[in-house]
């Protein structure tokens, strides 16, 4: 499992794509109903839910003063612990965000905090909603020691993505300069800005390249 995810990064094209192996990586060692995927942004204090699997409700909403928040994923963020939920657990955090967003026919729920060295990232839960034995401690050791390679992997995409934005827009502020601009490599030109086929009386970057 943490080789697919591993691989995954360098092979899928986005985060989302990442998320959904993840999920059908962690699906194939545990058997999971519902998955989401909460990101903590600590500046602004903030839960939100990239990825959310659920056939019947819909997607919670981001969470605001997360610090304050008595929500699964807030406990999980702020113990820094894995955790489970038994069904009188989730009677008694009936109407938060996330209850309102899952339903209230899940009988158990397990997550584990996103954590990179003494940081935490966010956090992963999982529900099932036709067994209330359906987790026990041997899973919630399993989700938590492939968490940290989940956040791990997440943040290696996540910068991946920022890396490939600055460089496209790099590009576009180089091809909007009125100065020729061309990479060359072997005596062979590899890019050029737009300004640059003109200097030479070409119409197009191809011709000229050609």
């Amino acid at each position: 499992m943490l080789f697919k995810i591993s691989e995954a990064v360098g092979s899928t094209d986005n985060l989302d794509d990442l998320y959904k192996v993840i999920h059908q990586s962690l699906d194939e060692i545990l058997d999971v109903d519902h998955f989401y995927i909460a990101l903590y942004d600590e500046e602004k204090d903030s839960i939100s839910f990239p990825f959310h699997v659920d056939e019947k409700n819909k997607r919670p909403e981001e969470t605001i003063d997360a610090g304050a928040a008595s929500s699964y994923t807030g406990m999980l963020i702020q113990k820094r612990t894995p955790m489970i939920f038994d069904e009188v657990d989730i009677l008694k955090s009936a109407g938060d965000v996330e209850q309102n967003a899952f339903g209230t026919a899940d009988k158990i729920r397990m997550g584990a905090p996103l954590m990179i060295n003494d940081r935490v990232k966010g956090a992963i839960l999982i529900q099932r909603d036709r067994s209330a034995t359906a987790y026990e401690k041997e899973d919630l050791d399993l989700l938590n020691s492939v968490s940290r390679h989940i956040a791990l992997a997440i943040e290696r995409k996540e910068s991946e993505e920022k890396l490939a934005e600055q460089g496209r827009m790099l590009e576009k502020i180089l091809k909007s300069l009125p100065i020729g601009i061309a990479l060359v490599q072997n005596r062979i030109f590899k890019w050029v800005n737009s300004a640059m086929p003109l200097l030479f009386g070409y119409e197009s970057e191809k011709d000229f390249k050609n």
